[in-house]
């Protein structure tokens, strides 16, 4: 009866000692048990066709075999010993040489090159961290991709903001029904011909006639606030006066000075190229222009005008009221909801009181050196960010106590408990309202 044994999977040799790979061999007696391991390379004493076998006497008989999860593995293969060799005890090393091809030889490569469960598993979860990392990074590169492109489109408002002044020698007013007095001087300063007589006989207000040819294209001057005025006064009115289902395509201003808001083909230049998206700029149903950032739909972008105060004799966002005896200050607002109320930012300085409530803000004209702006003598043009939210207001009706009408930027003070103002963008930040306060 020929002998078997139990040859374990391949294992290279040390650097450096050739090419010659061995496998260790189990031999076993007729009736199956171990015989032991030969563990040393010996002299070649004889062999099988294609192969070179060496050996040894090896003692130790009945030594039990390796088990699973042993150094040599758990991968064995059986093969014919070398029964002509004589020797009862002898256990072989096959060594298989570049010239010594092995008909096995092939099979017990493809065993040698094959993956254990923890080998695969482990694959498998460094794959996972690296995916992980990858795509955590990737929807961080997509943020501040989406970010930008709201901070572009703000810095190109800002300069038609700017061209607006260059032309008509003021920013215009932000908040139409709220500061009349505002839009009749302004009117007279920017459109000295504009005939003012149309809407009645002897009729000697600017204010008047605005309202009506407004009125004319769908526009409702009672709302036409800080978001409103953003676009109509950049972009102008239509060629034509658009239908129920047709887009809002501003076109510039008339050319006729004395009636520069009427329809026509002939218009002045435009400031800033509105495109007619009705996704983004459309008129509302209560006559108002809305201009949101991209990929926003709950809050349009909003502009604020610095205005020189009667009462304080400074320029200021918002009234000092009451008028000629004022006791507390209102800020501009937009809003659109109360938890979407947009408010122009303060600023602080080292050395101002901690402004941990709306009091130090709201108390004039004592506290009027404390109330800083930023922008101060210009404007501010804001973005609610990626959620579309410009913050908590307590609500939309004004209170001098509540603090989330006074908000200062830098230090994130009185802004929105829930965060919503925090990634707000405006033309004073290089990106968020969280990233310049990171910056400080």
């Amino acid at each position: 009866m020929a002998e078997k044994y139990l040859a374990l999977t391949p294992a290279p040799l040390p650097e450096g000692e050739g090419t010659t790979a061995w496998w260790p061999v189990w031999r076993t007696e007729p009736h199956g048990s171990v015989a032991g391991l030969l563990t040393e390379p010996q002299s070649p004493t004889g062999g099988l066709p294609g192969m070179e076998t060496c050996g040894r006497e090896f003692g130790g008989v009945g030594r039990p075999a390796p088990s699973a999860g042993e150094e040599l593995g758990t991968t064995y293969r059986e093969g014919p010993a070398n029964a002509a060799s004589g020797r009862t005890h002898l256990d072989y090393r096959y060594a298989l040489t570049e010239r010594t091809p092995m008909a096995n030889h092939s099979r017990l490569r493809r065993n040698r090159h094959a993956f254990t469960l923890v080998e695969m598993l482990t694959v498998i979860i460094i794959i996972g961290i690296l995916a992980g990392l990858l795509s955590g990074a990737v929807i961080r590169a997509r943020v501040r991709a989406k970010i930008t492109v709201q901070k572009i489109e703000i810095e190109q408002l800002s300069m038609a903001m700017e061209a607006y002044r260059q032309k008509y020698g003021e920013y215009p007013p932000c908040n139409i029904p709220a500061d009349a007095d505002s839009v009749r001087r302004h009117l007279r300063k920017a459109f000295p011909r504009y005939n003012i007589g149309r809407v009645a006989t002897g009729n000697t207000d600017p204010y008047a006639q605005f309202t009506a040819d407004l009125a004319v294209y769908g526009l409702n001057v009672a709302y036409m606030d800080a978001a409103s005025a953003l676009v109509f006064w950049l972009g102008g009115l239509p060629e034509t006066i658009p239908g129920a289902n047709e887009p809002w395509a501003p076109a510039g201003f008339h050319a006729d000075p004395t009636n520069p808001f009427q329809a026509g083909t002939s218009r002045l230049p435009r400031f800033y190229e509105f495109q007619p998206d009705s996704t983004r700029l459309f008129l509302n149903s209560d006559g108002a222009l809305r201009f949101t950032p991209p990929g926003v739909t709950t809050a349009p972008y909003v502009y604020f005008r610095a205005r020189r105060d009667a009462n304080t004799n400074r320029y200021e966002y918002g009234y000092a009221l009451p008028l000629n005896n004022p006791t507390y200050f209102q800020p501009y607002a937009c809003a659109g909801g109360d938890n979407n109320v947009c408010v122009p930012y303060m600023d602080w300085q080292d050395g101002d009181p901690l402004p941990t409530d709306g009091s130090v803000a709201a108390a004039t004209p004592a506290n009027t050196a404390y109330r800083r702006w930023r922008n101060p003598e210009t404007f501010q043009i804001l973005s609610p960010g990626l959620d579309g939210y410009y913050g908590h207001g307590g609500s939309t009706t004004f209170a001098a106590s509540n603090p989330y009408w006074y908000r200062y930027s830098r230090i994130l003070v009185n802004l929105s408990p829930e965060g919503a103002d925090r990634d707000n963008i405006a033309n004073f930040s290089d990106g968020t309202l969280a990233d310049e306060a990171r910056n400080e």
